[in-house]
């Protein structure tokens, strides 16, 4: 099912935020058009695959000043990397959907990916739907789900191997919050990460989790603070 970009344009309007990271976003390299705002308040950058089952997406608004550099993509619709300048700073932003089917093999290709340009990314923003949580005893309402041992493995190698931080959990040690529903599970769970490097975690000052209104995903928001900076993950399907 295609998200409806109208309600999600509306909810980027009514919220404010500045960087937008988008996951299953369902068109194929056809319909990338779809995701252009007609009023040039946006850049955009999009992943998008041969079907329509995944696609990610990054928008940033017009008045941010980035100057992108380079975009790096798969050919699946998952991943999708853009380097540049922002405030007399080099920065990578990344938008990523894993797919569950996906398990392991998905995060040694993101791991692979970032190991041949690991010396040239700078301050790392990582946001995404990673269909995992690092810790389920505090990111589910249940375990009925199977959250596979080599997978959580891969993922907290990742972090350590790109010196990077779970955003929410840095500002929440002991909260419990949750950003998608499973419905055929009736479960609650944190999926939805925005994951920084040093430089990204100096200069944030809150992280929120709205909540769920037309897509079962609710956005993940993080406040820069001074730098009048909003970025937020959102899965809109």
């Amino acid at each position: 099912v295609r998200p409806n970009f109208s309600l999600l344009f509306q909810e980027i309007g009514r919220r404010g935020w500045d960087i937008i990271f988008l996951q299953e976003t369902h068109f194929t390299r056809r319909c990338e058009h779809l995701l252009t705002n007609r009023h040039n308040i946006w850049q955009s950058s999009k992943s998008a695959g041969k079907k329509d089952s995944c696609g990610v997406a990054i928008l940033i608004k017009a008045t941010i000043p980035f100057r992108m550099e380079y975009v790096a993509r798969d050919d699946e619709g998952t991943l999708l990397l853009l380097m540049g300048e922002l405030w007399g700073e080099h920065i990578s932003l990344v938008s990523l959907y894993a797919l569950v089917q996906g398990g392991v093999e998905f995060w040694r290709k993101v791991s692979v990916c970032f190991f041949l340009k690991r010396h040239s990314l700078g301050h790392l923003l990582l946001a995404g739907d990673f269909n995992y949580v690092i810790d389920p005893t505090w990111d589910c309402t249940t375990h009925r789900r199977t959250w596979e041992a080599d997978t959580l493995k891969a993922l907290v190698r990742l972090m350590k191997d790109l010196e990077i931080e779970d955003l929410w959990r840095l500002v929440h040690p002991q909260g419990r919050d949750y950003s998608f529903f499973s419905n055929p599970h009736q479960s609650y769970s944190r999926i939805d990460l925005l994951w920084g490097s040093a430089y990204w975690q100096a200069i944030t000052v809150g992280v929120s989790i709205h909540e769920l209104t037309w897509s079962d995903h609710a956005p993940v928001a993080v406040d820069c603070g001074g730098y009048n900076l909003v970025a937020c993950v959102f899965g809109v399907c």
